[in-house]
């Protein structure tokens, strides 16, 4: 009676182990992930799934702390952020841009920095300050933006987000 139930058990196994030993054909609606994912500028978008950040870069990405406007200068107003490089080489000639909208996103104020260089997986603080060329109203609301705005030698992460890249292109 044991003979009976095994030789069916046996076929079975068998002809599961096949089917998962035979590759199947790539299901992926791209031709070619190196297409898609060729420059640093290029947003990933639809490539999200098969592109990855080359190594030997620096990958940067940039956290807004705060803005205000300097409470001794009231003709100027201060971005705070932290800066980070998740890479493993050291991201040169980085400029820094922040920007601030009202709450309809209508740009009020836009200016950039010449950061400099920073080291492989490291962060750092830092500030950027540029005149108040408007008058901000006290009873309005307003909210600040900073980002990587270029780089030599590294990945700049937003622009791998393709809702990001929409957000700051404004």
């Amino acid at each position: 009676m044991d003979r009976k139930f095994l030789i069916p058990i046996i076929l079975i196994l068998g002809v599961l182990v096949v089917s998962g030993c035979v590759q199947q054909e790539d299901t992926t609606p791209y031709a070619s992930c190196d297409s898609c994912c060729s420059t640093d500028t290029t947003p990933y978008g639809e490539c999200d799934s098969c592109c990855s950040i080359p190594e030997g870069n620096g990958i940067l990405n940039v956290e807004i702390s705060d803005w205000a406007i300097n409470e001794d200068n009231l003709s100027e107003i201060f971005f705070e952020y932290w800066i980070f490089n998740y890479g493993d080489t050291e991201a040169k000639d980085i400029v820094v841009r922040c920007k601030l909208n009202d709450e309809k996103d209508n740009l009020v104020i836009s200016d950039s920095k010449r950061f400099g260089n920073l080291a492989s997986e490291s962060m750092v603080f830092d500030t950027l300050s540029t005149p108040k060329k408007v008058t901000l109203g006290f009873d309005e609301f307003y909210y600040g933006v900073c980002y990587v705005e270029s780089c030599n030698n590294c990945v700049i992460l937003y622009k791998r987000i393709s809702e990001l890249v929409e957000s700051y292109s404004k």
